[in-house]
């Protein structure tokens, strides 16, 4: 959908030397004519593989050498916490939500900036070494701060703390 951007993802991958390619995972069927004009900008190097779930999901972003999202609106993203627990690196739209989401464990761009992205990109591309040292870190944040053990000890302390 357009809020989460992929058209800033692909428009900056054309500035990125690089041979590996950029996977688009999601798909719109209310929207064809976004789906279209996505099709249209990217260039042999993208790859569009439609929705993909659970185990499938867990496999790409396990795998992948770097997760991306360009999304303007989020509260705390499942797609980029379940990338983070597989332990992609991650690099993200700068956006606060974003920001507190990943902590010091991904990489980040100034908020909706193409320029940016390009940029940031281009040097994790060239910087294999900067790539691989975070994903332990992605992996960690997600293990302190989102597991579902510590998100309802969180609620109840929360609860205690109102009812006094």
């Amino acid at each position: 959908t357009p809020e989460k951007r992929p058209h800033h993802l692909i428009k900056a991958y054309r500035q990125v030397r690089s041979p590996m390619p950029l996977i688009i995972v999601g798909d719109n069927p209310y929207n064809d004519d976004y789906v279209n004009q996505l099709k249209n900008l990217a260039d042999d190097r993208v790859r569009f593989v439609g929705t993909v779930y659970d185990q499938g999901f867990h496999q790409l972003c396990h795998h992948c050498y770097l997760y991306l999202t360009a999304s303007a609106i989020e509260g705390t993203s499942p797609a980029l916490l379940q990338a983070m627990g597989q332990g992609a690196a991650v690099l993200v739209n700068g956006i606060p939500a974003n920001r507190e989401t990943i902590g010091n464990a991904g990489f980040t761009y100034q908020e909706g900036d193409l320029t940016d992205l390009s940029r940031r990109w281009q040097e994790l591309v060239d910087h294999p070494g900067r790539v691989q040292a975070i994903r332990p870190a992605a992996v960690r944040r997600v293990q302190e701060h989102y597991t579902w053990e510590k998100i309802a000890a969180d609620l109840a302390a929360l609860y205690q703390e109102l009812l006094g």
